[in-house]
């Protein structure tokens, strides 16, 4: 095994209802040119052959696990991932997702080549391609700028110890992405962004982040969702850096008016980035996303 090689990487993937879907996301992972990784599959009480078509393929790689313990929400699946992981460093993928080529290698050397013995919690952001049975949405990149990584939970990964610091994800969020890439921005002793597309984000109708569906699911959807930047904002579970916490707030109070419709407060919010503001005030009203959802490729990535 090479020095390369040497980093065992976990990738924690909670599964519902992808049967569809789950024989091509292992297949991607147990592709990888990087072989010392683990596959962790939490199933979140499916109701169809996801956990049999997921236990068949285990049975021919024992880097593969499967946990079928009933319904315990997305949140819950991921964290019971990690706490039956090993590696040194932790990825995390959606069941419905694909690994390109490389994917795994690119970002463990990234994490391996930040750490030292004074930066032991290091995060590396790459690079994601939307791919969609809707031409809308099919093969976007983001971010688009080769030099930035996205800080959303599939494209991240984290060394071990700062793992340590995002898990467990508070159970009272219902998604991984936000808290993820808020503590990996906010706590990374160093962090390297890397150019590689290391994931294919399939975008469908059962997405847990909806898109191209009536805004009324939309905007409720991704309040829930946002909550996590209250949570971030206030959490004395870890010690967030105070400029962070006020950048969380000032999200947080962002999303609070978008979700009321108030599209003025969005846009002269004191405290917010013109591109926060702008994103934001493209999903505050039915016909601002509708425009948004017909323009997709035009307003993602940026």
């Amino acid at each position: 095994m090479t020095d390369e090689q040497s980093s065992l990487v976990s990738i924690l993937s909670p599964l519902f209802n992808e049967s569809e879907h789950v024989e091509e996301m292992i297949e991607s992972v147990l592709s990888q040119s990087h072989s010392a990784l683990e596959l962790i599959l939490v199933d979140d009480g499916s109701t169809d052959d996801t956990v049999a078509k997921a236990r068949s393929m285990a049975e021919g790689d024992p880097r593969v696990r499967v946990i079928s313990e009933g319904k315990q929400g997305k949140v819950g699946a991921f964290n019971r991932a990690f706490a039956e992981s090993r590696g040194d460093v932790i990825l995390l993928l959606g069941g419905d997702d694909v690994l390109p080529a490389g994917s795994v290698a690119a970002r463990a050397d990234a994490v391996r080549a930040a750490t030292t013995s004074t930066s032991p919690r290091v995060a590396a952001f790459a690079r994601l391609m939307t791919f969609s049975d809707d031409p809308r949405f099919d093969g976007q990149v983001i971010p688009r700028d080769p030099r930035r990584g996205a800080r959303s939970g599939g494209t991240i990964a984290l060394s071990r110890p700062l793992a340590e610091a995002a898990f467990p994800i508070p159970s009272m969020l219902v998604s991984e992405d936000l808290w993820i890439g808020g503590i990996a921005g906010a706590m990374a002793d160093a962090h390297r962004d890397i150019p590689d597309i290391v994931l294919r984000y399939r975008i469908h109708p059962g997405n847990s982040n909806p898109r191209g569906q009536s805004f009324p699911r939309m905007t409720e959807s991704m309040h829930a969702r946002m909550v996590a930047y209250r949570h971030l904002a206030e959490t004395g579970r870890v010690p967030v850096p105070e400029e962070d916490r006020r950048r969380f707030r000032v999200l947080a109070d962002v999303e609070d008016k978008r979700y009321a419709g108030d599209l003025w407060g969005v846009l002269t919010h004191r405290g917010a980035s013109w591109g926060t503001k702008l994103r934001a005030a493209s999903m505050a009203t039915s016909s601002l996303f509708a425009v948004r959802t017909r323009l997709f490729k035009l307003f993602s990535g940026w």
